[in-house]
Formats: structure tokens, C-alpha cells, sequence
């Protein structure tokens, strides 16, 4: 299979190279005949061509007009694969529903399209994600553990995951300089806390980590200008604490508690 002499480093190129991996991958995605799949940064193909021989229909994302060329030549094989060369952040997902998702994340765009998937998780039913450590151990932590970040939230909030594999940097070319994990992504059939309004829940997590290093009431008082006597009407312990220390069941509470002196 042909790589790129000189990947671009603006473009966070990284090419797997190892099949045994590549198939792991694949595998873990379960996919049937029936399957729609959405490859996010099809590269040179080193996935494609697995997805390829089990799904009805792939779609490979990949924003690099060279590599397209390079994806067309490796697959010419297959007549069930759409090449798009496109940003994967301007792609119309209302096009698309109950995809199958892949992909070995740009490290520097990862959280970004975390967060896109999320946004459109009524497209897709479940994802084979690769990347940097740090990012996932961020939606891999448990709804009873401090979140430590929105993303993770709002993971816990609508997915269950799990982590398949670490990959070191040497099955990588050229070689990253982090290691890299590869997680599974199921979406829940309902959100946790199904009987809040989640757009609700969302504009108090933006809130509450609007200022991260601010306490809960702070931001509360920063963001919605409630007094703090208001505020503290509601006795909680978390009220004292960051963002990043409350489990999920925290931004329920604090939610609901919003919702019943305000209305946002």
C-alpha cells in the first residue's frame, strides 16, 4: 500500500501501518451487510478496505486531495465505497443516519470532532475511535467519577465506552510522539437523566465550564448574575466546588435546581 513520502504535519498525518491492528478495529465495529459507514480521515486506506468487504456502503472522509488519489488507487477494487474529499467538520451529517463511524482522529482536531459527533448523534449508532491517550482517558472516565471536562459529560451523558487497545507510536508512520488509544462507542438508546430536559443540562454544563477554575457558584453568579444568597438556597457541597470535581449526578442535581428558580 503507498504512503505519503512526506505526511503533513499541519494535518496531523499519522498512517497506521499495522493490518493485525487495522482489522482489530474493524472487527470491533460489528459490522453486517446492511451497515452504513462513515470513515473519518480514510488516509491510504489502510481501514477502508476491511469496512469495504463487510458494509453495504463506505464513506471515506478524507481532506488531503493527494491521499484521495492514493485511497481511489488502493481501493479500485470495491464499487461500494464513496470517496469525499471534504473537512470532516463541514460535513452535512443530516444526511446520513444510523452510520457506523471510524476513524484514527487528527490529534489536533480530536476534541473538536468529539464534540460534532455528539452534536450529531442522531446520524450515527455506534464508533471506533483512535486517539491521543490524554483525550480519551477524558470520555473513557465513569458518570460516579469527577468529570473533569465537558467532553466527558456529555459522553457519559449519551454513549457508553470502552477502551479496546493502546497502540504505541511505532505502528504509526511517521512515528507520533504520544501513545494511542483506540475506544469503543456505543450510544445509550436514552440519555442518563432522560427526564430533565437535555437542553437544559447542556446550557448549565456550558455554564459551569465556562470558567473552570472558578467554583460552581461563582460561575453561577458570573454567567446567570444570581445572587449568591439565591444560589445557596439550594444547600449542596458541590456549590463550593469546580466544575471538573462533580460527577454527572452533580449537574443533574444542579440543574434541577436551576430550573426550579430560573427559567434559562
Amino acid at each position: 500500500m503507498l504512503v505519503p513520502l512526506k505526511p503533513k504535519k499541519k494535518l496531523s498525518q499519522y498512517f497506521l501501518t499495522s493490518e493485525p491492528i487495522a482489522k482489530t478495529l474493524v472487527s470491533r465495529l460489528d459490522l453486517n451487510p446492511n451497515d452504513e459507514v462513515l470513515e473519518i480521515g480514510a488516509g491510504t486506506g489502510m481501514l477502508t478496505k476491511y469496512l469495504c468487504q463487510k458494509a453495504k456502503l463506505v464513506y471515506a472522509v478524507e481532506i488531503d486531495p493527494q491521499l484521495t488519489a492514493i485511497l481511489k488507487e488502493n481501493t479500485n477494487e470495491f464499487n461500494n465505497l464513496v470517496i469525499i474529499n471534504m473537512d470532516i467538520l463541514k460535513l452535512n451529517w443530516q444526511c446520513y443516519q444510523g452510520l457506523k463511524i471510524i476513524g484514527n482522529l487528527p490529534y489536533h482536531l480530536a476534541s473538536k470532532i468529539l464534540f460534532l459527533l455528539i452534536a450529531n448523534r442522531n446520524s450515527w449508532q455506534k464508533a471506533v475511535l483512535t486517539l491521543d491517550e490524554n483525550v480519551a482517558q477524558k470520555i473513557l472516565r465513569k458518570p460516579n467519577e469527577p468529570q473533569g471536562s465537558i467532553l466527558a459529560a456529555l459522553y457519559n451523558l449519551y454513549t457508553e465506552r470502552k477502551k479496546i487497545l493502546k497502540i504505541p507510536p511505532e505502528k504509526f508512520y511517521p512515528s507520533p510522539n504520544v501513545n494511542s488509544v483506540s475506544v469503543l462507542i456505543t450510544k445509550r438508546p436514552y440519555p442518563l437523566f432522560s427526564d430533565i430536559d437535555q437542553s437544559l443540562l447542556g446550557k448549565v454544563l456550558r455554564i459551569i465550564f465556562r470558567h473552570p477554575r472558578k467554583t460552581v457558584a461563582n460561575n453561577l453568579n458570573l454567567c446567570l448574575k444570581l445572587p449568591k444568597n439565591l444560589i445557596f438556597s439550594f444547600s449542596s457541597s458541590y456549590l463550593t466546588r469546580r466544575a471538573e470535581e462533580l460527577t454527572l449526578a452533580d449537574f443533574y442535581q444542579l440543574a434541577k435546581h436551576i430550573a426550579s428558580i430560573i427559567q434559562l
